[in-house]
């Protein structure tokens, strides 16, 4: 929106669509609405550029988007690009940002007046043995080999541990590692498990070894690998390169994603201390991927604003087209 805004100059040689998802925003009535309730300051104010709503979620599928926002740009010949960004479309217009200049501290969490539970218990091992500095984090994110927490908090010398926990955040999922990365555990907590302590046991990390396979070695793409709960969207383990992976005994949802790559998802059970060896995965082109280089898809809408009821992506042809897919929650 800020570069929108900052070149009148270029308008000519762009434009920017938003469409929006039909999940939660079926009207820009409904859109409008929660984009008055929404605390970020980007959607405080009315959108300068075109928007369309997918109610029927026609395009979205028609693209294969899996994750918003998504960026798709579209050359002024009206062909689809192998890749889609803010900069790329800058790069596209010869224009170069200034220098950053930091943003100003955020105001007071809302949270602080949250009501906050203690959870609070002890970490051991299957012998009962206590484990001193245990690590328990939301995720932790593997990098060469090695699990890193995000947001930890550690257990004390005798491995107790006691943390606040905010009401609107439960149920909350968990990984806990003892100090060598070893043993590990899932946790899942409820407002109903943080009436007492809770003791967590610890037993031997598996390994999930497979190697993904982009279909028509399509690329380069950075795939995100994710061993999630099956049951939720969390995800305990997240990695950006490749295996083996290493994980707590339990069940997972396998998540395997990439640019323009349809999302992988399969069902996987690892027990303690095993090696699961997987046979090679294929991730498989996403819509948009097997139409990169052609003529840019439809789009269809059920209403829009800054545009007629029969805008086509013709009607844009000499210019760049950066179209951005989003989402309400």
């Amino acid at each position: 929106m800020e570069f929108y805004n900052s070149r009148p100059d270029l308008r000519d040689k762009f434009e920017i669509l938003a469409l929006h998802e039909s999940r939660s925003v079926q009207t820009l009535a409904q859109m409008d609405e929660k984009n008055a309730a929404n605390e970020r300051d980007i959607w405080k104010a009315k959108l300068p550029f075109p928007v369309l709503i997918d109610k029927e979620g026609r395009t979205v599928r028609r693209y294969g988007i899996t994750g918003y926002p998504t960026l798709v740009l579209i050359d002024p010949d009206g062909n689809q690009m192998k890749a889609g960004s803010l900069d790329l479309l800058k790069e596209k217009l010869g224009v170069k940002d200034p220098p950053p200049v930091p943003p100003p501290p955020p105001p007071p969490s809302e949270r602080a007046q949250a009501k906050e539970f203690q959870f609070t218990g002890s970490i051991a091992d299957a012998s009962g043995a206590a484990q001193p500095e245990a690590e328990i984090a939301r995720w932790f994110l593997q990098r060469g080999g090695t699990l890193l927490p995000q947001g930890a908090m550690k257990a004390d010398a005798q491995g107790r541990f006691s943390w606040k926990v905010q009401a609107d955040q439960l149920p909350l999922t968990y990984i806990v590692l003892d100090k060598s990365h070893a043993l590990g555990a899932l946790v899942k907590v409820t407002a109903e498990a943080l009436a007492a302590p809770t003791t967590i046991t610890l037993k031997p990390l598996a390994e999930v070894r497979f190697t993904p396979r982009i279909e028509n070695d399509f690329g380069p793409v950075v795939l995100t690998t994710s061993f999630g709960w099956p049951d939720a969207t969390a995800f305990v383990v997240q990695s950006y390169e490749g295996g083996p992976y290493r994980v707590p005994e339990g069940e997972y949802e396998l998540n395997i994603r990439g640019d323009h790559l349809e999302v992988l998802r399969r069902p996987i059970r690892v027990k303690a201390g095993e090696t699961l060896a997987m046979d090679d995965v294929l991730v498989k082109l996403g819509p948009a991927a097997r139409n990169f280089g052609k003529p840019a898809m439809p789009v269809e809408f059920a209403e829009a604003r800054g545009l007629p009821p029969d805008f086509t992506l013709d009607d844009l042809k000499g210019k760049w087209v950066l179209l951005e897919f989003w989402g309400f929650w």
